[in-house]
């Protein structure tokens, strides 16, 4: 199971639950142009809201630690990366075969094409059912206080 911590700010609180809205800059101000900050640019903040338990007993408007225990991180890592990969050469070879199967070898490079696509794009499909099931879990761990800059903020929260 892998974790990850994020800082978010909470937005509603309802009974045991509270939703917080994640920082798209990591534990960063935003000011030192790190990666996070610059590949977060483009996404809306409303991808970025989650559910989790108020274990900490949060109000709306804090900064807190959001720790995301993810039970599937690396099966999905191989779904997303390796198995469209393993999927378009195993098409590209039973391409190959199926041509000098039929006696038309001088059409492998067509059919090698072919079978790379019709099983690349079915591993695509199967590599998102696949990850749509994999949830994760969000712990509220520390409230974020106000003094808190970009170094030692992670560092505290553990």
């Amino acid at each position: 199971m892998s974790k990850f911590f994020r800082e978010g700010e909470v937005v509603s609180v309802e009974g045991d639950n509270c939703e917080i809205q994640l920082s798209i800059k990591g534990f960063c101000s935003g000011k030192h142009q790190c990666a996070a900050a610059v590949f977060g640019k483009g996404i809306s903040p409303e991808r970025n809201k989650i559910r989790a338990k108020n274990s900490i007993h949060a109000r709306v408007g804090e900064k807190v630690v959001v720790e995301i225990l993810s039970p599937g991180f690396y099966r999905s890592l191989f779904f997303v990366f390796l198995f469209p990969l393993i999927a378009l050469f195993g098409g590209i070879l039973s391409g190959i075969q199926i041509a000098v199967w039929m006696g038309i070898p001088q059409r492998s490079d067509l059919y090698a094409g072919i079978g790379g696509v019709i099983c690349f794009s079915c591993s695509l499909l199967i590599s998102r059912s696949v990850n749509r099931r994999v949830q994760p879990k969000y712990i509220i761990p520390n409230r974020i206080d106000k003094s808190s800059n970009c170094k030692g903020c992670l560092i505290r929260s553990r």
